[in-house]
């Protein structure tokens, strides 16, 4: 054999060894591992809108005593959220109203669960705390989602 050949044998054979196919991925980061650098937006109570009318509308979300209010056409809205309060418990009151055209189409309020996430993994920061629930014009109906 070449020492052409030679080389190519020996190199071919070093890098079949580098990598085993077969090993299950690492269940959890090995020690000393950096966590990633995911973040989140402020706590807050996020409301998705269903069955809202075609038009202008305005539509009012408040958590405890912080509101928020957002004006569209119905068709072009899909939801409303509002920072929970600092001191947010594990469940904050909603309120959520939809007017147009001066009339109240729908209004109702309910204790919704503040759930925590963690993006970058059960041991990194940040925790991010929303409140999640979906409102619907044509029932009248607050629940969490």
């Amino acid at each position: 054999m070449g020492r052409g050949r030679l080389g190519l044998v020996l190199v071919a054979a070093a890098l079949a060894g580098c990598g085993d196919d077969d090993a299950p991925p690492a269940a959890t980061p090995p020690a000393g591992r950096a966590c990633t650098e995911i973040g989140c937006g402020p706590p807050s109570a996020i409301v998705q809108l269903r069955g809202l009318p075609a038009g202008r509308v305005s539509v009012r979300v408040c958590a405890e005593q912080q509101c928020e209010t957002l004006r569209g056409r119905g068709e072009e809205l899909s939801d409303v959220s509002v920072e929970l309060p600092e001191r947010a418990a594990d469940s904050v009151r909603v309120l959520v109203e939809v007017r147009s055209g001066g009339r109240v189409l729908g209004k109702q309020a309910g204790v919704i669960p503040v759930t925590s996430e963690r993006p970058n993994g059960p041991d990194c920061p940040p925790e991010c705390r929303y409140a999640r629930a979906r409102f619907d014009v044509a029932t009248g109906r607050l629940e969490a989602a």
